[in-house]
């Protein structure tokens, strides 16, 4: 459930990003200049969320992590100004990266050895699936919806993924099984 919400979260609106943003009525420069500086806040996102894992744990790293690239996809489906899109999209991408670092490290850690590679496939392979129907999802809405629609149905997967890895054990210094 984490793998598909979460990567539809991310992947249904990195795909779309560039005819959002025309619908927002940036120029194809102006749109591709947008998604090349909201990139540059994916690196810092990676590494502080890998020094907050090993001070404070996976689960709760991935919990804020996850929360705020939620909130900051609701409030870039809100934004009525260039100013509001470029804060939220840069707060996105920081939280959302930041998330996917924890998560990649922790998704093997939550299966015992035996079936640790059967759990990583299947999650990967939905992760797989996501990638496949969310663009389509997405590029059939673009073409009935609006700007806040869409991305607010978006930014809803990564909600369901905030409510989903509460329910995960901590696995932080755990000895794997």
């Amino acid at each position: 459930m984490i793998n598909f919400c979460f990567s539809w979260g991310y992947w249904a609106l990195a795909s779309w990003m560039p005819t959002l943003l025309a619908k927002r009525g940036l120029s194809t420069p102006e749109g591709l200049n947008f998604i090349a500086i909201s990139a540059v806040f994916m690196f810092p996102g990676y590494i502080s969320a890998s020094y907050l894992t090993g001070r404070f744990g996976r689960k709760p790293t991935m919990l804020v992590y996850v929360f705020v690239a939620a909130i900051a996809g609701f409030g870039f489906a809100n934004s009525t100004t260039m100013n509001q899109m470029y804060f939220w999209n840069f707060t996105l991408s920081f939280f959302s990266l930041g998330a996917w670092g924890v998560w990649n490290t922790w998704m093997g850690e939550i299966y015992t050895t035996n079936l640790r590679s059967a759990g990583v496939a299947w999650g990967v392979s939905m992760q797989r699936v996501a990638n496949a129907v969310a663009p389509v999802v997405i590029g059939a809405m673009l073409a009935t919806s609006s700007f806040l629609q869409t991305v607010t149905f978006i930014s809803s997967f990564l909600a369901i993924t905030f409510f989903t890895v509460m329910f995960l054990p901590e696995t932080e210094g755990e000895i794997l099984h």
